[in-house]
């Protein structure tokens, strides 16, 4: 109920605000903070209204990257490929360092069957985060599908990880 009255506080600021673009810009951020935050509310009740609201936070403010995996998880529990597969690639535009992004888009690019362009963006990540382990194992399971885990690239991404350890720590 409070989530609902800042929202529209905020969005009543907001309207006020058209003439002053920096100060807007300013609340439009704050206004989409409180539309995500209602989003994952109405997510965590399954409420048919979490799309809407992520939809509402985007609408604010266009770079809100928390708002855009919260959508394009959405997406991808629903099975809408097409839609996660835009929203990962609108994320990466934004952020492209993003690993949930990535991740997502390259279990995308699996389910698709493209199993290239899935190799592709595990690769793209392994090289930036090489000790991102649950990307490994998954890239290697890839691989290993694909008939390739005797490729080259499965040994270097395993010897990145093992570089990517500091010295004396085991393992994960």
């Amino acid at each position: 109920e409070a989530l609902l009255q800042a929202g529209y506080h905020q969005n009543v600021v907001v309207q006020k605000l058209r003439n002053d673009p920096e100060a807007q810009f300013d609340q439009k951020k704050i206004a989409s903070q409180i539309c995500t935050e209602l989003g994952e509310f109405y997510q965590s009740q399954k409420s048919d209204r979490a799309i809407p609201m992520f939809q509402e936070a985007l609408r604010h403010d266009e770079t809100n990257v928390k708002a855009m995996l919260l959508l394009a998880r959405m997406h991808m529990n629903a099975n809408d490929l097409d839609a996660c597969e835009n929203q990962c690639n609108d994320i990466l535009r934004v952020s492209p360092t993003c690993e949930d992004a990535t991740v997502m888009l390259a279990d995308v690019t699996y389910r698709r069957n493209r199993f290239d362009d899935a190799a592709f963006h595990f690769q793209q990540l392994l090289d930036r985060a090489p000790e991102n382990y649950s990307a490994l194992y998954q890239f290697l399971n890839l691989l290993r599908k694909a008939g390739r885990l005797r490729d080259k690239v499965a040994e270097e991404s395993l010897k990145k990880a093992e570089r990517a350890l500091k010295p004396g720590q085991p393992m994960p």
